[in-house]
């Protein structure tokens, strides 16, 4: 299970230490660390100044830990409504003696956020879901590096699927096709990852500008530049807006740029990269705006 968090306010050491056990590593403004029994914890260290590190944690994450800061602001809302349009169902609220609870439980009540399971001062009865995969296989290229003996190694998240030793997989967006050699997990030797791993992935047939170049591992070749899409707006965004300038979506822990268009039939999604199709809904967000105005613009699902 992998459980992101989302704080209005920087957590310091303290706090983390109630909700992780050990770090792991610090990948694009993304801290991955191991919670109490071993689930994995990803949490945006660039939020407020960023809704970035928010939309890439949540595109991998299966449940969501919301901490309650001693008030609660325009920041709480924001990453009330990050959830409200994400895929993600459950989590937990966590807080503590300094927390404002009351007036997080009277201005949430509606929200996905407010419904939530609470625990004062440990996340240890979180239920552990695992969203459902979907029929592909994909792995994020968090890091890339070539180990001598060894050769091309990724580090990233199994987004979808299991992935074994001897796979046959493309990297994406090139569709240079690769075959899984090793797979680690927390530096130890395995034979498969399933969903929701942090691995390591030693690659027959990638360079080191092949990995450069790629952002993601699956099973599907055929990519798009262009994709229909369906977006249900928030209403506290002016949906004309989202027209007028680049949106933000993060997709496989990568974060996309969109050109939205409408036309007859319908919402045409332009990317800055070509992708896989990819399933589900991800969260839409205008991130040229400025702290403290709603960033996020609701959700988007690729038709």
């Amino acid at each position: 299970m992998v459980i992101a968090i989302l704080s209005s306010k920087p957590l310091d050491a303290e706090k983390l230490k109630k909700l992780t056990s050990k770090p792991l590593d610090s990948i694009n403004n993304v801290q991955i660390s191991l919670g109490k029994k071993s689930e994995l914890i990803v949490y945006p260290t660039d939020y407020p100044d960023s809704i970035i590190g928010v939309l890439k944690v949540m595109s991998i994450a299966d449940s969501v830990v919301f901490v309650v800061n001693d008030t609660v602001s325009a920041l709480d809302a924001e990453l009330a409504l990050a959830v409200e349009y994400s895929a993600i169902g459950g989590g937990m609220v966590f807080y503590d003696d300094y927390s404002d609870i009351n007036s997080f439980s009277t201005l949430f009540a509606k929200y996905k956020v407010g419904k939530f399971q609470r625990s004062k001062n440990s996340i240890e009865g979180l239920v552990n879901t695992v969203n459902e995969p979907s029929a592909g296989q994909y792995v994020s290229i968090d890091k890339h590096f070539i180990v001598k003996g060894i050769g091309s190694v990724i580090i990233g998240f199994v987004v979808s699927g299991e992935i074994k030793k001897g796979d046959k997989l493309f990297l994406i967006p090139s569709g240079k096709p690769v075959t899984v050699k090793s797979i680690q997990l927390m530096d130890v030797d395995a034979a498969s990852a399933g969903q929701g791993s942090h691995v390591g992935l030693a690659l027959n047939n990638a360079t080191e500008d092949d990995l450069s170049l790629n952002y993601c591992l699956s099973n599907i070749q055929e990519t798009h530049e262009s994709l229909s899409a369906k977006i249900s707006f928030s209403e506290f965004y002016d949906k004309s807006s989202v027209f007028a300038r680049s949106m933000s979506c993060a997709v496989f822990g990568n974060n996309f740029m969109l050109t939205l268009s409408e036309s007859g039939n319908g919402i045409t999604a332009k990317l800055n990269r070509k992708i896989v199709k990819p399933p589900g809904k991800y969260i839409l967000a205008d991130a040229s705006r400025s702290v403290g105005k709603n960033r996020i613009v609701g959700s988007i699902e690729f038709i």
